[in-house]
């Protein structure tokens, strides 16, 4: 059998199967009904902020385009936006997207709004990244509105009484947060990858001053003043740790997923990250911390009651060296994650390593 079905019918037994099985892995239903409560209540905040992301960001940057008709690269899902006039195109987007968001808002238990989001949230995101550049602060807030649109629809609290409800709300939870925690884990493979410079002229990302070069070079390149960017320049070796830091977070928080003592700590690890490109390096991205609040901080996938040693325990690599022998934990609730869990690693890692194996080859061959 191959990895994916595999994957498929282990999140399956794990989520839906016997309640002997169940009891086996540190699962009941009355946590498997909190778990999915949990889940709607964040459901309800991120359609709620979706509402001020497209009036505040969405709406002014596509009435920008509409008003200044600029000359655009059409990106592929808003290929027909040349085929009818800009201003027009523009602004039936923008009414669209602020209508769904609208609606999504007040009604995000009916499947029906929360499709339209999705849609005109993705056509706007499409002609936004339409103008030759790209800002990425939109793109785990529009993998977030598909995914959530695939939840079922919820008439009332009653619908928690369904094992299948209770299953699907789950599930779709937790492949949202895997997703966005695989796109933290390939950006710091990334800058892994730049350990091995593609030539002299080029700092490995593992060098002592490797922030405050990325600090300086972002501050020289905008203009602006940071508010720790001058302290990081003049004092480079400050930063070493600090960015060692972010690239072990960043490479290792997939893993978060199945270790559910890590969850809220990498999701407070995150948050700072985001926070601290912006006292760093003077980047702003709004969306990105409540994102990582909602699905990590706030998870109803973490571990509970949290326990400070078995989230060093489950550190990847560093807890093995913190504590030389393992221990077991005190909540069986670790078994209900763990069970199976290599299909999804072997997908992965076979995705990823086709990926970067081409990159990391040319790097290799260029610093010879």
């Amino acid at each position: 059998m191959s990895a994916i079905p595999q994957f498929g019918n282990w999140l399956s037994r794990r989520l839906q199967g016997s309640a002997a099985a169940s009891n086996r892995r540190g699962y009941n239903a009355a946590r498997h009904t909190d778990m999915a409560a949990e889940v709607w209540v964040i459901v309800r905040i991120f359609y709620a902020a979706s509402l001020m992301v497209s009036f505040a960001f969405i709406t002014p940057t596509l009435w920008k385009i509409a008003i200044a008709e600029p000359m655009l690269e059409p990106r592929w899902p808003v290929f027909w936006i040349h085929w009818v006039d800009v201003r027009l195109g523009a602004t039936v987007l923008l009414i669209a997207n602020m209508a769904a968001a609208f609606f999504a808002a007040p009604l995000y238990r009916k499947r029906w709004p929360r499709v339209a989001l999705a849609i005109t949230f993705f056509l706007s995101v499409a002609l936004m990244l339409s103008r030759g550049y790209v800002n990425n602060s939109f793109h785990i807030w529009l993998w977030l509105t598909f995914f959530f649109a695939w939840l079922p629809d919820s008439d009332s609290r009653a619908s928690l009484m369904d094992r299948r409800f209770r299953y699907d709300s789950v599930r779709v939870f937790v492949w949202a947060t895997g997703t966005v925690l695989l796109f933290y884990t390939l950006s710091g493979i990334a800058k892994f990858i730049g350990a091995v410079p593609m030539n002299a002229d080029k700092l490995s990302s593992v060098a002592p001053e490797a922030l405050a070069h990325l600090v300086t070079k972002q501050l020289m390149i905008s203009g602006d003043e940071s508010v720790f960017g001058g302290l990081l320049v003049q004092l480079p070796t400050l930063g070493w740790p600090v960015y060692m830091l972010v690239i072990y977070i960043e490479i290792f928080a997939l893993f978060a997923l199945f270790r559910p003592a890590l969850i809220p700590v990498f999701g407070w690890a995150l948050m700072a990250f985001h926070i601290g490109i912006w006292f760093f390096m003077g980047i702003l991205f709004p969306m990105q911390p409540l994102q990582v609040l909602l699905l990590l901080v706030w998870s109803p996938l973490a571990l509970r009651p949290f326990s400070a040693r078995g989230a060093i325990e489950q550190l990847p690599l560093l807890g093995s060296v913190v504590f030389w022998r393992r221990t077991k934990p005190n909540v069986s609730l670790m078994k209900f994650w763990w069970a199976d869990e290599w299909p999804l690693f072997t997908v992965i890692a076979a995705l990823t390593f086709l990926d970067v194996l081409p990159e990391l080859v040319k790097r290799l061959l260029a610093a010879m």
